[in-house]
């Protein structure tokens, strides 16, 4: 909970909702060069919030640090990434099942606000 109160967009949501999330999270480590999530690993099942570290998605400039989430655009999409997601560092991320993210989604609409950002600014 410290951490999610520390984060936009989860410092914002109504405490259930945070409360919710918390429970639901698993977190997962990957070290420095560990493939987090490539295209053969298939449709999108889970959110990625990084707690610690940088995951960075190869062959472009993106990256993600501590306090982002990943990859909205394709979990919401239902599609596989275009390509691997490479922990930069030792990176500690908490992962969102995908049921679970779309119960919080329809329940939270700060939570469903920061989502349809997301996915908006991926496709600008």
């Amino acid at each position: 909970m410290q951490f999610l109160n520390r984060h936009e967009p989860y410092k914002s949501m109504l405490p259930a909702h945070q409360e919710y999330l918390a429970m639901h999270l698993e977190q997962v480590f990957y070290a420095k060069g560990e493939t987090v999530l490539q295209p053969s690993d298939g449709p999108v099942d889970r959110l990625y919030i990084i707690k610690y570290g940088l995951v960075h998605l190869e062959r472009t400039d993106i990256s993600f640090g501590a306090g982002d989430s990943f990859p909205l655009y394709w979990l919401l999409e239902g599609v596989k990434v275009p390509a691997p997601l490479t922990a930069q560092k030792t990176t500690i991320c908490f992962c969102l099942h995908k049921q679970d993210f779309e119960y919080l989604m329809q329940q939270s609409p700060v939570f469903h606000r920061y989502c349809m950002q997301g996915i908006h600014s991926a496709n600008e």
